[in-house]
């Protein structure tokens, strides 16, 4: 959402401010139905599994709608439009989990591919987005460090729980 802003016209401002919210609008919206496919798919591993991916996904909101809200209110925008987004975003969890419900069974080869590829997205996220971001604000090894340690951590941890079968 980086765009030429420095001419100062209240007009540009206004017309950044409106695009800036709706690629905000809709990487949120994006965002939720991936949580919505990944609880339904969590299931599909176990009950268990999926009231534990449940719960992830509703603690990970909570900074979400935070930061949803702290955008919103910088950007002064009209609370009609908080509302309708706010409810939209919302719904659009469960939906993402119906559809999932809705799909026929997926292949174990099948899964893997998704699985892997949203692993991927995720990576990709935090090692080109996050990462510098944290380097931008305070640059040291530990937090070139954590990112890695991270990763390696959590692959080993799945691995361990999920195993060859």
């Amino acid at each position: 959402t980086k765009s030429h802003t420095h001419h100062g016209h209240e007009h540009d401002r206004s017309e950044l401010r409106r695009h800036s919210l709706a690629a905000f609008v809709l990487g949120l919206g994006i965002h939720n139905l991936a949580d919505g496919f990944t609880v339904a798919a969590s299931t599909e591993v176990s009950n268990a599994t999926g009231a534990g991916v449940a719960t992830g996904v509703l603690v990970h909101q909570l900074p979400v709608g935070i930061s949803f809200a702290a955008v919103l209110l910088a950007l002064q925008t009209p609370r009609a439009f908080v509302v309708k987004s706010a409810v939209a975003l919302g719904v659009l969890i469960p939906a993402g989990a119906l559809i999932v419900v809705a799909l026929p069974a997926m292949s174990d080869v099948a899964f893997g591919v998704v699985l892997g590829a949203a692993s991927g997205a995720l990576v990709y996220i935090g090692a080109g987005h996050l990462l510098p971001e944290v380097h931008s604000e305070r640059s040291t090894w530990t937090a070139a460090a954590v990112f890695p340690l991270a990763l390696v951590a959590t692959t080993l941890l799945f691995v361990q729980v999920l195993g060859p079968e």
